[in-house]
Order: structure tokens, then sequence, then C-alpha cells
């Protein structure tokens, strides 16, 4: 008898076995890396001179507990080795090539995060287990969401950047943007909701659950970065669907959108000499303003912000990128001279800078060259891109679509070595990989029973069947 995806799906999330310690781990990872919370509530500890945040102990806790329990599940399990493997070989090179150990050290760690953040998603979410996680993302969402709008009404200080809603420098009158640890997996949610949404997937009690709190967290931010991921995930809906339906689907989200910030904008019209009027006009004002008027060529031509990555960092990246193009320079190389295209409060923050960059490809590049840049495709370009095929699971392209998003977006704010974002970046890598491979297990041993079924059918004489 032929197996069924959902059978499937049953029999692989019976290799891994139940372990709360681990699960306790997990979420509480989940927690302290992406809950807003105000500055006073310290979120770093001191560890032998060193600085660590809270969620990073919680993932090393999180890992070692998964990795004494149950079956180990070999795609992710693999794929974490594999990046540990290469990031302590590029160590050992960038500290015999005799760069700075402590650029050595800030460089990798984020990436060691995001790798174990792979092995820890991949024994967490199997089939369907994945959903005793949504309870806690939703609260911690909805937490974030009510803290964010406190900040934004009150002042409160979340310890956040803090920046104007314009593009204007020193406007006083503009919305406070507030870009806190919960904007990240907000617009996460938001790529994947949406890709579900189009293909006609997404449960109604999601709507209440995630895509309303990520929706409140991501305009609070004013931030154009999200419309790049939200793009992706809108043509790997389209991709995957291939349907009419998906694309008026499509169609009514946008005026959907557009309608409620109309709806916004009147309401705060009725009244404009109350508190809570000029409020909402400032948001709208940030968001029509910076948001999407950024996007235009003539705003993008005197932002400060996207001149400084295309005039300041990306001509030294290419430059020292051709010079050593094979392996690279080594993690903790300055690519750049200090003091380049901005005033620096200290000297120790400009040589910061002329090794950071927020191209993460180019800086992937010139850092472990054209070797980096391939393990880097292999190990997470390439299931994301076999996650979003027709024949694999809604969720597992939804997953997909969030994960291609922050690809996406690493183009001009590098994901993979920002924090918290790493540990989400990895975490969501690991999820694609388990979907992807699970579908591919159950395409594997379909193929396997129909081949077999043929074969029974020509050795039976009572089948029917005559060669």
């Amino acid at each position: 008898m032929t197996i069924t995806k959902q059978r499937w799906q049953q029999k692989a999330s019976d290799g891994i076995a139940e372990n709360p310690l681990a699960t306790f781990f997990t979420l509480a990872t989940l927690v302290a890396a992406f809950l807003t919370l105000p500055v006073w509530v310290p979120r770093t500890i001191a560890v032998g001179g060193l600085s660590v945040q809270v969620y990073e102990i919680l993932l090393v806790l999180a890992a070692a507990a998964w990795l004494i329990s149950g079956r180990p599940r070999r795609a992710t399990d693999r794929a974490a080795a594999i990046a540990l493997g290469l990031l302590l070989i590029a160590f050992a090179l960038s500290y015999l090539a005799r760069l700075d150990l402590s650029a050595i050290v800030f460089e990798t760690r984020r990436m060691v995060v995001l790798a174990i953040a792979v092995f820890v998603a991949g024994r967490a979410f199997r089939a369907g287990g994945g959903r005793r996680y949504l309870p806690v993302l939703s609260a911690t969402l909805w937490l974030s969401t009510a803290l964010t709008l406190v900040a934004s009404l009150t002042g409160l200080d979340l310890g956040q950047r803090a920046l104007a809603a314009s593009l204007q420098y020193g406007d006083a009158g503009a919305a406070a943007r507030l870009v806190t640890e919960a904007t990240y997996p907000a617009v996460a949610v938001l790529t994947a909701t949406i890709c579900l949404y189009l293909m006609g997937r997404l449960p109604r009690s999601m709507w209440l659950a995630l895509v309303a709190p990520a929706a409140l967290i991501t305009l609070l931010s004013f931030s154009r970065n999200p419309i790049i991921s939200f793009a992706v995930g809108v043509v790997v809906a389209l991709l995957h669907a291939r349907s009419a339906a998906a694309v008026g689907r499509g169609v009514r989200l946008i005026l959907s959108a557009a309608l409620a910030v109309v709806a916004v904008w009147l309401i705060a019209l009725l009244d404009t000499t109350g508190p809570m009027a000029q409020w909402l006009s400032a948001q709208t004002a940030g968001l029509t303003d910076r948001v999407f008027g950024g996007l235009s060529a003539q705003a993008l031509a005197s932002d400060s912000s996207a001149l400084y990555r295309t005039d300041q960092e990306n001509p030294y990246l290419e430059a020292a990128f051709w010079r050593s193009p094979l392996i690279g320079h080594g993690f903790g190389y300055e690519y750049k001279p200090a003091f380049t295209g901005r005033n620096y409060a200290s000297e120790n923050l400009a040589i910061q800078a002329s090794r950071y960059a927020h191209n993460f490809y180019l800086w992937l590049g010139v850092k472990t060259g054209i070797v980096g840049l391939t393990a880097f495709a292999l190990l997470a370009v390439r299931p994301a891109l076999l996650s979003i095929r027709r024949d694999t699971s809604p969720l597992t392209a939804a997953l997909a679509a969030a994960l291609l998003g922050m690809m996406a977006q690493s183009v001009v704010a590098p994901m993979p070595i920002g924090s918290p974002t790493s540990l989400l970046f990895g975490a969501v890598l690991g999820m694609v990989i388990v979907g992807a491979n699970e579908i591919r297990q159950f395409r594997t041993e379909h193929t396997r029973e129909r081949v077999s079924l043929k074969a029974t059918s020509r050795d039976d004489p009572l089948s029917g069947r005559s060669e």
C-alpha cells in the first residue's frame, strides 16, 4: 500500500524523542532574543571579560539538551557541522594571517550562532511539531507590540535605535522609528504569512495570533527593507501556486492595506488638535514620506544612508575582493581606511566600521572569497530554492520565502552576521532544510513503493497484467 504524505510526515516526526528540557531552553531562547524590553532590563552577561547575550547562553544550553536526546536529524545536523567546521578553518587561517584576534572572534561569533541555530531548529522543528512554538511566538510578538506602542506614545526607552521616520536629517516633528529585537521576526512572520495567504493556506486564527502584531511592529519601524522581503514572499507564492486565484488575493491584499492607511489618515483629520490625532498624523506621514516616498530614485540619490553604502563601502569591498578572490583576506580584515564617509565618535568605532559592511555578500567575499560564497550558496541558498518547488508543502514554501526575504535584505543589511538576526536566519534555515528534506524523503519512498508495486504486478499471474 502506497504511503501517503501525512503518514510519511508522522513517520518522520517519530525520529526525535520528546525532551521537555530542550524544548524549554529553545522557547527561552526565542523569548530572550526577540522580546522587546525596556532598556533597564539586562540582555547581556559578562563572561570572562566578554559581553555575552542571554539568548546566546540559552541557545548553547538548548543545543546541548537536543544533542543528548533522540536520534539525529541528519540534514540539519550535517549542515550545522559543516558550517562550524568551515568557520573553524576560516578562524585558523585568519589567525595565521596575523589579523587581530578580538576582531576575528567578533566577526565569526554571529555566524557560529547561525550554525548552532540551524542545529537546534532541526531538532526542535519537525512535521507538525513546530506548532507548539506558535503560542510562544504569538505572545512574544503581542507583548513586543504593546511595549512598542507605549514607547511610540510616551517615549519609553526600549534601547532601540533612536531614529526619525524622515529622510530629512534633524526632522524633530517626524515619528520615532522603533527598530527593536522584535522587528526582525515580525518581518519574517509577515513574509511567510503573506505567502501562505496568497496560496490560500493561511488559517484564520493566524490573522490575530501572528499577522496583526507583526504588522504593527513592522509599521512602527518605518523601514524600507521589509518591502524587499514582502516582494520576495509574493514572488514565491505566485511561483508555488501558479493560479489566477493567487493573483486575485494579492490585489485584494494591496487594496486592503491601502484602504487601512487612508482610514488612519482620515481619522487623524477629524481632530487635528488632539494628541492622538497628532500621533496618527505623524505615523502616516512617516509611512508615506520615508517608506514609500523613500523608494523613488530621487530620494535614494539624496539618502545619506544609501549613499554611504554605495559610495563609501561597496567600492572598497569590490577592490578588496579582487585582490584575493579565491579565499579572501580572512575575518577581521580591514577592507577600507578608518574615518571614511562619516564622523565617528571614537577611533575604535571607526576601525570597527572599516571591517563591517552592509552588503553581506560583498563582505563575505572579502573575508572568505569564492570558497566562502560557494559554501553559503550550497548550505543556505540551495535548500531555499529547492523548497519553493510546486510539489513542496505550502508551509515549507512560506518558510523558504521568509529565508529568501532575509537573503534579499542582506544586500543592504547583513542579516547573517547581525544580532539577533543571525539566530533568526539560522532558525528559519534549519526549518527550511527539515521541510525540504522530509518532502524529498517522501518523494523517494513514494517512488520506491511504486517500483515495488510494478515489480509485484509483473510477478503475480493473478494481477490481470500481461507482459
